[in-house]
């Protein structure tokens, strides 16, 4: 994992075999807690929403939706995002790393991004997050 590689490269660096996977946070890694929290807490705060407005249904439904809904997530950026993206439970991941020839890694500019082809790839259905990175 993108953690592991970072905890192995940081211990040799630093001199500092101590050091933990857990202790590294990367960006990728927030990212992908962020969305773990976010995404499926909009599901049950509606889900809430809909039992209180069902509440004379004498066997509402009271199955979680955190653990079977599948969320769309396209992400705009380098491998690792994708990767720990991809890793999360119930997510379908689409876009990926972007590169110039000779497999160098990209960046993209502001103008770059505002003409990035979303439309065209998005899934049928769209998504429910972007993650760029």
């Amino acid at each position: 994992s993108r953690r592991q590689q970072l905890r192995d490269k940081l211990a040799h660096l630093l001199q500092c075999p101590q050091l933990q996977k857990e202790q590294m946070i990367g960006s990728a890694y927030s990212a992908a807690c962020y969305l773990k929290q976010t995404l499926w807490k909009q599901d049950d705060d509606h889900h809430e929403e809909e039992e209180e407005d069902n509440q004379q249904d004498p066997l509402p439904n009271h199955e979680s939706t955190t653990s079977t809904t599948t969320k769309h997530v396209h992400v705009i950026g380098v491998q690792g995002l994708y990767d720990e993206i991809a890793n999360l439970e119930h997510v379908q991941v689409t876009g990926g790393p972007l590169f110039h020839n000779d497999d160098e890694p990209a960046s993209m500019s502001r103008e770059e991004l505002a003409a990035y082809p979303f439309d065209s790839i998005a899934p049928p259905g769209g998504v429910d997050a972007v993650v760029i990175g």
